[in-house]
């Protein structure tokens, strides 16, 4: 056997290990995403692993996004990673370490979407992020999110750094009814249609 079909083999343990913590993670807290999104309650555990998976993909195209149009918001986004794995829980492993990487971004990329708008005239993000973001928190374990969502306010303080040497759009009536507009809801794209509004 090859060296490359042995790692593939080693891996498939650790993967199908990941996703059974995910699921069992999900089953766990169905009673209470099931007030947050709606779900076929036979599909529900399958539907909330294809979400997360489908959010995490998101992430990793918001980065790709924020590299060409928030350069400054992405390397501050970046310059926390150190400390959220650094604080992450014990039983963290790696499908629940990059859904915390997701949420910390996601949750920052939703702070800071209406002021980027009002700045620059762009959305940092074409999809509410709101009933996706509550999904993932309660996937979480309650300390950790505790501690994410502090990470997310020192990341969001100070703004205004963000646009030094920049030019603001002109703000015009048009421009500011925009930030009012409806946006398609994230979890609603991703399947899970939210069960709050």
């Amino acid at each position: 056997m090859s060296d490359s079909a042995v790692s593939i083999l080693s891996v498939q343990p650790s993967l199908a290990g990941q996703k059974a913590g995910l699921e069992k993670r999900i089953t766990a807290r169905l009673n209470q995403l099931s007030r947050v999104v709606q779900t076929a309650e036979s599909k529900a555990v399958a539907q909330l692993s294809q979400f997360v998976m489908d959010y995490c993909m998101y992430f990793l195209e918001l980065e790709n996004t924020l590299a060409d149009n928030a350069p400054k918001l992405l390397q501050r986004i970046h310059s926390a990673m150190p400390l959220l794995e650094m604080c992450a829980p014990v039983n963290s492993c790696g499908s629940v370490m990059l859904m915390r990487r997701a949420w910390f971004a996601l949750r920052v990329a939703e702070e800071m979407n209406d002021l980027w708008l009002s700045r620059t005239g762009e959305t940092l993000t074409n999809h509410d992020l709101a009933t996706a973001n509550i999904v993932v928190q309660a996937l979480l374990d309650e300390d950790d999110a505790d501690m994410i969502d502090s990470l997310v306010n020192n990341s969001c303080r100070h703004p205004e750094r963000l646009f030094y040497n920049t030019h603001a759009v002109d703000q015009q009536p048009g421009k500011v009814s925009r930030i009012c507009q409806h946006w398609p809801c994230l979890a609603d794209a991703f399947g899970l249609p939210s069960a709050i509004v």
